[in-house]
């Protein structure tokens, strides 16, 4: 993800839908599951400044879904 607001971000918060699969880890940020809403949060991000997040589950692998950044829709890439 890059932070394309055009200002600094103290914080940032990913929401995506992810299939009726188990999330077994996703690294390095803090996350939280609510039902198939997987919501992880972050501290500061720089303007144009970008953020890798990691996640692994059970089952065949699926590309999440639903994807906002922020609020703002996103594509999982």
């Amino acid at each position: 993800m890059a932070n394309e607001s055009g200002s600094d971000l103290p914080s940032w918060r990913l929401t995506f839908s992810y299939p009726p699969r188990k999330l077994t880890a996703l690294w390095p940020q803090t996350w939280q599951r609510f039902g198939h809403t997987i919501v992880v949060s972050g501290g500061a991000l720089p303007r144009g400044g970008r953020t890798t997040i990691f996640f692994q589950g059970n089952g065949d692998p699926l590309r999440p879904y639903s994807c906002t950044f922020n609020g703002t829709a996103c594509t999982p890439g």
